[in-house]
């Protein structure tokens, strides 16, 4: 959707309203958050979902809606894909929740503000990052969820939630690899920038609610760690110490990429997505 004033908002309208007849959810009912705070328990008392295609139809289309325009989505949906092999009777329930959730915000998506350089080349921009980690949140391989979100300025331009692949044994070691995946989408898209000669006002910066993680890096090297916690720690720290990146400490409550780590209170789901979306 292009606005008067030059925004463009990415969405999923048309799509949204497909599977809302597809799936007879036209007169469903309001909700306002797509999951609620602790659906991703485990349930002793769940039972298979005997349609599996179906499930993995809405699923997959509920992913695609996520990648595209939908970041409030982004935890939830892919939790959901997680159980695409083995589906039960809750995880569908949950997922049509979630697209009640997106038929009554069918509108909303990511909005991209034009630059306020009077010239193509003049504006001087940003790059801003956030992760977050939520430490063995998966009950059957104690894996931990990595959250992050790239802001261009205001604009939201990468974003994602995923299982980790290692098992953190601690929730520094979590948060850390979370640092290490953000770092380096952050990195790509500096060289992006570079090569396209845009101007960065400073380093790009990234914000972590760990204050552990940001202490580590004023260590020389990294203590009793793991393989992969040494590999990412001497990764993040050459980009560090040549400035190609700032790391700062921020409030757990002030992290926009907590909304990709697990299901929020209503509150708190709010206010991230009001600043992920238009």
């Amino acid at each position: 959707m292009l606005h008067k004033t030059g925004r463009v908002t990415l969405s999923c309208k048309s799509m949204i309203e497909d599977l809302a007849k597809r799936f007879g959810m036209l007169q469903c009912k309001k909700r306002d958050v797509p999951i609620v705070k602790g659906a991703t328990a485990v349930f002793k008392d769940d039972t298979p979902f005997s349609d599996k295609r179906q499930y993995l139809s809405l699923v997959g289309s509920l992913l695609y809606i996520a990648g595209t325009s939908r970041p409030d989505v982004s935890f939830c949906v892919h939790w959901l894909a997680r159980h695409n092999s083995e589906p039960q009777k809750r995880h569908y329930a949950l997922a049509k929740q979630v697209l009640a959730y997106l038929i009554h915000s069918k509108e909303q998506g990511i909005t991209v503000v034009p630059s306020k350089g009077e010239k193509k080349h003049s504006a001087v921009v940003q790059v801003l990052g956030y992760s977050d980690a939520d430490y063995a949140n998966d009950h059957k391989q104690s894996k931990s969820t990595t959250g992050w979100l790239v802001k261009l300025d205001d604009d939201v331009i990468d974003y994602g939630s995923k299982k980790q692949p290692y098992v953190a044994r601690s929730t520094f070691e979590a948060e850390f690899m979370a640092v290490s995946t953000t770092v380096e989408r952050m990195l790509f898209f500096d060289d992006v920038l570079k090569f396209l000669e845009v101007k960065q006002s400073r380093p790009p910066t990234l914000s972590c609610d760990n204050l552990a993680t940001v202490v580590a890096y004023n260590a020389h090297e990294a203590t009793r760690r793991s393989r992969h916690i040494r590999v990412g720690f001497h990764y993040t720290k050459a980009a560090y110490l040549e400035s190609e990146i700032l790391l700062r400490f921020v409030e757990g409550e002030a992290n926009p990429a907590d909304i990709f780590t697990k299901a929020l209170d209503a509150g708190t789901f709010k206010k991230h997505a009001q600043s992920l979306l238009n």
